[in-house]
């Protein structure tokens, strides 16, 4: 747990600096037949997420395709230094631009879009940090959700690439932090890679809660999206626990989703939306103030 943290704050310290000298993009997401990567919560210390390249390739136009195990998706880093998330090689209609490895400070791209929503990364900063006692250049990158115009924008997380070692750090809305821990890249280990028995790979979406206008009053939208078809209760609790509404109580599609919550007749204060699947629940503060 304390090496977890201290990476944390290694690599966050340097937040602020002015923007340091980018080095070669391609550095900013290594990618070898072989390479592991492990994270842990920020917050728990409990191993979150275990990401292993089975084999690359690449094809006569120069793009190169990383495999995940225990997953149905690949990598794809073209030549312009763009990676996608994709299915297959010839996938061009659910694939999503992760990250453009070239990209400066204030450049933006989408990252996914679909007829009701779309989300947006933004690098945000480039600076010196640290990881595994190794100097570094990380580059900041800003996810901000754009959904129906009832809704609005609002901050969805921070993703975080270092140089020689790819994606660090993960800040995730609303409650969790995921940090590098232990990795094998181009055969060099950091750390110690824990064996897990359900290894995992990072999602290509993640499951999202939050709401807009927040303060509010008297009435708010709750967004939540799904990452895979699942049985969802929402529900609205105060500081005592008690069951103030139940917005949601069905089996949902994988995808994003609205509710309004009226709070007319109810005194002002924080509450909480939980959001309830098979597999996790995902609490989300609100404040109503008259």
């Amino acid at each position: 747990m304390k090496k977890v943290l201290s990476l944390l704050f290694v690599v966050l310290s340097a937040i602020g600096i002015a923007n340091a000298q980018t080095p070669d993009s391609l550095n900013f997401f290594p990618a070898h037949a072989g390479d592991v990567r492990q994270y842990r919560s920020a917050f728990t210390g409990d191993i979150t997420m275990t990401q292993y390249f089975d084999k690359d390739s690449t094809d006569q136009y120069g793009n190169k395709y990383v495999w995940q195990r225990g997953s149905d998706g690949i990598y794809k880093i073209d030549a312009l230094n763009n990676v996608y998330g994709q299915s297959s090689p010839t996938d061009t209609i659910d694939r999503v631009l992760l990250y453009k490895l070239d990209a400066d400070t204030g450049t933006v791209w989408t990252y996914m879009k679909t007829p009701w929503d779309s989300i947006l990364f933004k690098v945000v900063g480039i600076f010196p940090g640290s990881v595994f006692g190794k100097p570094v250049t990380v580059k900041k990158i800003e996810e901000t959700r754009y959904a129906q115009p009832e809704i609005g924008p609002f901050w969805m997380g921070n993703r975080y690439l270092a140089t020689g070692f790819g994606f660090v750090q993960w800040d995730i809305e609303p409650s969790d932090v995921y940090v590098l821990s232990a990795a094998i890249i181009n055969g060099v280990h950091y750390g110690t890679v824990v064996s897990v028995t359900n290894e995992s790979a990072f999602p290509k979406t993640y499951d999202v809660l939050t709401n807009y206008p927040n303060p509010f009053n008297p009435s708010t939208v709750v967004s939540y999206q799904l990452s895979v078809n699942n049985y969802v209760t929402l529900k609205i609790i105060d500081l005592l626990g008690r069951e103030i509404a139940t917005l949601v109580n069905e089996a949902k599609q994988a995808g994003s989703y609205t509710v309004r919550w009226n709070a007319q007749g109810m005194p002002s204060g924080v509450y909480f939306a939980v959001m309830q699947t098979k597999s996790k629940i995902i609490t989300h503060k609100l404040l109503l103030t008259k």
